[in-house]
Formats: structure tokens, sequence, C-alpha cells
């Protein structure tokens, strides 16, 4: 994941080629963990989390912070943008499988 900052969104859209707008906020999903909870619910790369259960998310630690204070099993309500588009999804967290601790 990474902090959205408009010398970020500026090297991201020269590199990736993602159109992000310069002053999109939240943060941007550059992988999703295969079998992990958040490719389960269809997040990708490129996708701006923008709010986890309401609460607005800027930095990874943030939507880290709202990862951990979730129970497994209990839904966390995920806004984001994915191609010009606002949508919202269901993640279930998970337990992190032993060969990635």
């Amino acid at each position: 994941m990474v902090e959205l900052t408009p010398d970020t969104i500026k090297e991201i859209n020269e590199e990736q080629g993602l159109q992000l707008k310069a002053d999109e906020s939240g943060v941007l999903i550059v992988r999703v963990l295969e079998g992990s909870p958040a490719e389960a619910a269809g997040l990708a790369p490129g996708d701006v989390i923008q709010s986890i259960n309401d609460t607005v998310v800027n930095t990874p630690t943030e939507v880290q912070a709202q990862v951990e204070r979730s129970r497994i099993g209990e839904e966390l309500r995920v806004k984001f943008h994915r191609n010009g588009s606002d949508e919202d999804i269901e993640v279930k967290p998970a337990a992190l499988p032993a060969e990635l601790r």
C-alpha cells in the first residue's frame, strides 16, 4: 500500500499508467496477496482505499490500524475508488497464514 501525495500520484501515473487525479486521497493498493481476504473480496492493485467502516484512511498505517481493530470474520466496510468509480465492498479479515508470518 502507498500513501498518496501529489508527488507519488505523479510518479505512479507515469510509471504504472494509472490515471489517478492529482487531488486523489486515500491509500493505493499496489499488491494483493493471493488467497487473502482482500483478494477474496475483490480488491485489486490500482484500487484506492478511502475509508474503512466509515473512518477515512490516508496512510497504510491507518488501514492496518483499522484491520487490527477488527475481529477475525467480522466484516469491514471498505470504500474505495476504482477506474473513476466509487465502490463499496465488505472484507472479512482472517488469520494470517503461517507462511506469511
